[in-house]
């Protein structure tokens, strides 16, 4: 941002309804073309539109200041373009481009008799309407983040800012070719700026302003559409990040409360349990371990396996068999214990217990089969089972969670999304420590 004076402010109530503002005109001294006046006695400079000539409207000889040639341009904001905005009805009465390097942006000064001067700064379609702040912010700018009215401010950019245009009226004396260092921290949707000179160091708080909003408040037809993230701009996901984690947690509160509800009002029961001693008949033949009366309600039903293994393997093929419908429903477990020591001293691998669950078991007689196979034919192991009966699927509340955490994680990523492109136009990392580019190549080129 310019250097921004506030003339009056607080003087005066402000006057949305106000009539237009006098505007005076003069001749510009280089071209003739008419130049036009409409903060009288507050502006210093003004620019003409036809010749782009400086000249000092503080000398009543309007003398010219610097005669610059160039084509007539229209900005997005015509001067004298007046509407509602921020804390009033203003007029837009400057514009001027400014660069760093090949990157330019608009910046337009607004001005109500009532309220002084405002800014209103494009960058790539994202607007800030821009106030001069009077107290003291920092003691210098460049500093990773600053603390402002309660609320943490980062460093975005920082960089030299060259006038490459101007046109219209200025409340100091301005020419293409000025420069200032700016340094910009974020807070979105605000954003505090400092320019510094040879001479002073001026702070300004900008609020983001949407396109359409901006076409809105000035009546204009359109304005140009925005690129990428702005700087400040807020994301238009952060709230939907907040409700959609809110609506999730008590969603995912309350499925928890029914699982742990139907937890103690129906608990695991046992349905049947046994044992066998597998010899080498049982091996050669599909085994019936017993029969037993599930209840009609369907629920999950799952079989504890044990057997007494050394340095050994077991493996049990269950089939579960309804007796009406020779409907079966099949899962294999297999068991394997080993131990002993080496140089580093006792070890154990795997386990002599297992539990295999079958989901969605419907109601009624059912014989427990099963094929046998085991790797010690001189012990061969007591395998034992146990058949529970639990009355609902713990998957079912999984899959339920998991479906509640789709859309916060889904928003939850789109906001991430958006923070990391915000971040890529930064001067500064995430931890506000200024990027620089590897030269080392090229040093150790030199050398």
């Amino acid at each position: 941002m310019a250097d921004l004076e506030s003339s009056r402010d607080g003087d005066t109530p402000k006057a949305d309804g106000a009539g237009k503002p006098k505007v005076h005109t003069f001749n510009c001294p280089s071209c003739g073309g008419i130049i036009e006046l409409r903060a009288i006695g507050h502006s210093v400079t003004a620019a003409c539109g036809s010749c782009g000539a400086l000249v000092d409207v503080n000398d009543e000889r309007y003398k010219l200041i610097d005669k610059v040639r160039r084509v007539e341009f229209i900005p997005e904001l015509p001067l004298g373009t007046r509407g509602h905005i921020g804390d009033g009805l203003y007029e837009v009465i400057g514009y001027l481009e400014r660069a760093e390097g090949s990157f330019s942006w608009d910046e337009y000064l607004l001005f109500n008799p009532y309220l002084g001067f405002r800014w209103l700064v494009n960058v790539e379609g994202h607007w800030n309407f821009v106030t001069m702040l009077r107290e003291k912010v920092a003691p210098a700018a460049g500093q990773p983040m600053i603390r402002y009215r309660g609320q943490d401010y980062f460093c975005y950019n920082r960089g030299r800012a060259e006038v490459t245009y101007v046109l219209g009226e200025f409340y100091w004396r301005i020419k293409a070719g000025d420069t200032v260092t700016g340094t910009d921290y974020i807070c979105p949707p605000y954003m505090l700026s400092a320019e510094e000179s040879d001479d002073e160091l001026v702070w300004s708080l900008g609020t983001y302003v949407s396109g359409t909003e901006i076409r809105k408040a000035f009546a204009i037809q359109s304005v140009a559409a925005s690129r990428g993230v702005g700087a400040n701009q807020p994301s238009p996901f952060a709230t939907k990040l907040v409700s959609a984690w809110q609506t999730a947690g008590i969603a995912l509160l309350a499925v928890i409360a029914v699982a742990i509800g139907m937890a103690f009002l129906h608990s695991t029961s046992d349905i049947f349990r046994g044992s066998i001693s597998p010899t080498a008949a049982t091996v050669k033949q599909t085994n019936i371990l017993g029969s037993f009366h599930i209840p009609d309600a369907s629920g999950e039903l799952s079989i504890d396996t044990s057997a007494g293994l050394n340095n050994s393997w077991a493996e049990i093929n269950y089939s579960l068999v309804n007796k009406a419908t020779n409907a079966s429903y099949d899962f294999t477990q297999a068991l394997e214990y080993y131990s002993g020591s080496d140089s580093d001293g006792a070890w154990t691998e795997g386990s002599w217990t297992g539990t295999g669950d079958l989901s969605a078991i419907p109601g009624g007689d059912y014989d427990l089969v099963a094929d046998i196979a085991y790797g010690d034919s001189a012990a061969p192991p007591t395998i034992r089972f146990d058949v529970k009966r639990h009355p609902h699927s713990w998957q079912t509340f999984l899959i339920a969670i998991g479906l509640l955490l789709i859309y916060p994680l889904l928003v939850s990523g789109l906001q991430l999304a958006f923070e990391k492109n915000r971040r890529s136009n930064s001067d500064y990392d995430s931890s506000g420590v200024f990027k620089v580019e590897d030269n080392s190549s090229d040093n150790n080129d030199d050398s």
